[in-house]
């Protein structure tokens, strides 16, 4: 009972299958393991740890703890190997993963356990992306490959070409990126079962399109998947992100609002947590709702520092660039600064133009919130120079358009605005007070038309006002029709 519990969960792992069923039935030998040796009972509950971690239960890693403690005290190598195998898997902090696949590398060298070397190569291509050492993980990724292709390992040849796309994606080789992820999906299409195996094909297309600037492309693909397979917590983030990307800001409030009950508890933090973060707080940013990134500052504190990554799938680049936008929404403009230049420093040790271009986009919007035209022509004009010579589609075209620019006497406290309007609704609204068309309202903020359109009609629906002259009367009665209300641009 107890190896067939332990084959299915590392079985259910390897081929992205039902891990949920591997927990039972891992509690279950384990209740039943009296008659067991000590090293097949921490195995036993170092798998368990590894099924918790991969649905997100709360005391995965403490479970995990316990295994390796033991596992350690037992000084059985083949016991110590298999802990170290799970503790790689479930190892938020970077540096503690090397020190894991460091010991590892040396137990498998004394017990010539290939396989588990493999799995080392692939757990320190993990983390050396995470810390954004992504020179050291290409020549990581270089021995997986060379060893998966000579031992036969299926598993790790589709690993490797998943951190090939990955990796291609940070230096911003897009159709490289999808080569490799093509690849991977249907050369290694046997370790698939239904829908809800396709999460790390969907998802690395998902981001090459997002940085593409195609991500209309995939909406439907992501409606799909919100409601086939919500259970993986990142898809119905993964939409709001597009939407609010896509300037559908009533999709992306509806769809957000539902995800932000009770601190974002409904989503599980399991592997891809990180990943999910940031594309909530993209989310959140565009959508200015501070309430949520007080919220999601919190849950990205532990993540200071590093690279966003969903496992071995993809990544996001820094963590910090998040944490500067939205402490810059939240009014902390010492953390907003302290957040930035943290998040350019790691973008430009890593090489990636893609990280680099992102980072001084958002540099570029708290320069914009704070009025500084200086500021955003420097960084934007850096984005943009990145975006033009990679093909970044991500990085707008645009500069971006100061919030809300009123003089001392006017000023207007975000966390005063009435009726859940965002600063960026405010300034909109002051101009429609003014007569001025979507179209006038577009050209002065330097947005689309279509972009323009779905603020008016965010607008008319916070205010409950059934026509645009309605929505000026309420602007004049809530002192928001504030004369100097303009926009900059860069």
């Amino acid at each position: 009972e107890a190896d067939a519990a332990m084959e299915f969960e590392r079985a259910a792992h390897l081929r992205n299958g039902p891990v949920e069923r591997a927990v039972p039935m891992l509690e279950g030998a384990l209740r039943r393991s009296e008659h067991l040796s000590c090293a097949l009972r921490v195995r036993l509950r170092a798998s368990l740890g590894r099924a918790k971690a991969l649905v997100g239960h709360p005391d995965a890693e403490a479970v995990v703890a316990q295994a390796l403690e033991e596992a350690r005290a037992l000084g059985d190598d083949e016991t110590t190997s298999h802990a170290l195998e799970v503790a790689c898997v479930t190892e938020s902090d970077p540096l503690v993963l090397l020190e894991h696949v460091t010991e590892l590398e040396q137990l498998t060298a004394a017990t010539g356990d290939i396989f588990q070397s493999e799995w080392a190569a692939g757990m320190e291509t993990c983390a050396l992306i995470m810390l954004g050492r992504l020179t050291d993980a290409r020549k990581v990724l270089s021995r997986l490959q060379e060893r998966a292709i000579t031992y036969h390992f299926i598993t790790f040849q589709w690993e490797a070409r998943v951190f090939t796309s990955s990796l291609a994606l940070t230096a911003a080789h897009f159709e490289e990126a999808e080569a490799a992820a093509e690849s991977a999906n249907v050369a290694e299409e046997d370790l698939y079962n239904g829908i809800e195996a396709s999460g790390a094909y969907g998802l690395q297309m998902f981001m090459i399109r997002r940085e593409q600037g195609r991500l209309g492309e995939m909406r439907p693909f992501l409606q799909i998947l919100c409601v086939s397979d919500r259970a993986s917590g990142i898809w119905g983030p993964g939409l709001v992100a597009a939407y609010a990307e896509l300037d559908m800001l009533d999709e992306a409030r509806r769809g957000f609002d539902e995800l932000a009950v009770d601190d974002f508890s409904g989503l599980p933090r399991d592997t891809v947590w990180p990943l999910t973060l940031a594309f909530l707080s993209d989310a959140c940013i565009k959508l200015g709702d501070q309430a949520a990134a007080r919220v999601l500052l919190r849950e990205l504190a532990p993540f200071g520092g590093l690279v966003l990554t969903a496992g071995f799938t993809t990544c996001d680049g820094p963590a910090d660039r998040c944490r500067a936008a939205l402490a810059e929404l939240c009014g902390d403009r010492d953390a907003a600064d302290a957040f930035i230049v943290d998040a350019a420093e790691l973008a430009e040790t890593s090489g990636s133009p893609l990280w680099m271009a992102r980072v001084e986009q958002a540099w570029a919007w708290i320069a914009a919130q704070r009025g500084d035209r200086e500021g955003v022509a420097a960084h934007f004009g850096r984005a943009r120079a990145l975006a033009e010579e990679f093909g970044i589609g991500s990085v707008s075209s645009d500069p971006p358009c100061q919030i809300l620019v009123v003089s001392d006497a006017e000023s207007v406290a975000v966390d005063e605005l009435p009726d859940g309007l965002s600063s960026r609704e405010v300034e909109v609204l002051a101009l429609l007070a003014e007569g001025r068309t979507n179209r006038a309202i577009a050209e002065t903020l330097f947005i689309s038309p279509n972009t323009a359109a779905n603020h008016v009609r965010s607008i008319l629906r916070k205010t409950a006002s059934s026509n645009r002259t309605e929505a000026a009367a309420y602007a004049i009665r809530h002192g928001l029709n504030v004369p100097n209300a303009k926009a900059m641009s860069a």
